[in-house]
């Protein structure tokens, strides 16, 4: 990232034309370090307004003593209970099977 640092710098603080003039390879190099320098500031505000919103609502939420954020687990539901059919033993006749 440091070697990207100072064609950044530069390009930012150079006007268009100067930047048009510039040789191809260094006109690109300074382009992409440009890029490269306001896609990373963007993501760290990004996250820095991220971190404080999600601050002020956790501390809303805990200053009105709401519901949590995310809602509770359901319990586990009790295991399906199994019919037992009653066997018959061998040799032994069901009543109606007798009549």
């Amino acid at each position: 990232m440091r070697r990207l640092a100072t064609p950044a710098r530069h390009a930012l603080g150079s006007k268009a034309p100067l930047l048009e003039r510039a040789a191809e390879p260094k006109r690109t190099a300074m382009l992409t370090a440009v890029m490269r320098h306001l896609e990373a500031k963007a993501i760290d505000e990004a996250l820095d307004l991220f971190q404080v919103l999600m601050a002020a609502r956790l501390l809303n939420t805990a200053k009105r003593g709401v519901k949590p954020l995310l809602p509770e687990p359901e319990p586990e539901p009790e295991p399906a209970r199994t019919l037992q059919l009653h066997r018959e033993r061998p040799g032994r006749r069901h009543p109606a099977a007798a009549a």
